[in-house]
């Protein structure tokens, strides 16, 4: 038999080829997943715990009397640890949601859930000494998974992060074919040719008085996208920015 019969021909070496690129694609994939998952983990834990508890024991020393001379820092300390806080447990949402492409849904009353989410909010709001006002229309019901309160949460936690003290924040909720949440502030507003970067993961301006990580609002237009929905940022007439989303009506 000649050495020609031997040898695969090119197109049987073509497929052995692919097929082997394609099990060492798959073995990379699943070691990178493991690894995405650990890194959840990581986040969850092993960073989050030692933060949380440096936070509290900060909070017990300052009960216990803190000299007037200090507090600025003991104050600046827990500020810190509290915006360490946040940056991890956006992180952690983060990495949670972005490979999501489904969810069980089930119909959420959005009013309700954003009444909740003001009342467990509004002390961080009068500690700036800002109104929070809330519109709520009867019957917005939505077909929406528990990561809906995450919207909500971020929009209005940003209006009061960047409201000025002894300002308004308005935040209302419509019904219709199109149920839609509004969440107006007085803050520094957000540039046109920024509305849109701004959703985008570490998208937020780095100049002028808006800065950050922007993973808060990357999780929000990757939840409302995930619901079939929409959102956007306007300018506020008189100054500031109205955060809006758009989900479709449940049934």
């Amino acid at each position: 038999m000649s050495s020609e019969a031997e040898q695969p021909s090119a197109s049987v070496s073509a497929r052995i080829d692919a097929e082997r690129n394609l099990q060492e694609y798959l073995a990379r994939l699943e070691g990178s997943n493991r690894f995405h998952q650990l890194f959840v983990d990581i986040l969850s834990h092993d960073l989050m715990n030692p933060v949380w508890i440096a936070e509290n024991y900060l909070r017990l020393v300052m009960d216990g009397g803190v000299p007037e001379d200090k507090r600025p820092f003991y104050d600046g300390m827990r500020s810190s640890l509290a915006k360490a806080l946040g940056i991890l447990a956006d992180a952690r949402t983060y990495l949670r949601i972005q490979d999501l492409v489904a969810f069980t849904g089930e119909n959420i009353d959005l009013g309700q859930l954003v009444e909740e989410v003001v009342k467990s909010l509004r002390p961080l709001g009068e500690e700036k000494g800002q109104k929070i006002s809330a519109t709520i229309a009867s019957g917005a019901v939505i077909s929406a998974s528990p990561l809906i309160r995450e919207v909500v949460r971020q929009l209005l936690s940003n209006a009061i992060k960047f409201g000025p003290p002894d300002s308004a924040i308005a935040i209302a909720v419509s019904a219709g074919p199109r149920v839609r949440l509004e969440v107006g502030d007085r803050g520094p507003g957000v540039p046109k040719e920024d509305r849109e970067r701004i959703f985008l993961r570490f998208g937020s301006m780095e100049k002028g008085p808006i800065t950050g990580v922007g993973l808060g609002l990357a999780i929000v237009w990757r939840v409302v996208e995930m619901h079939g929905g929409q959102v956007w940022v306007e300018e506020h007439p008189g100054g500031g920015s109205i955060f809006i989303a758009e989900f479709p009506a449940g049934s």
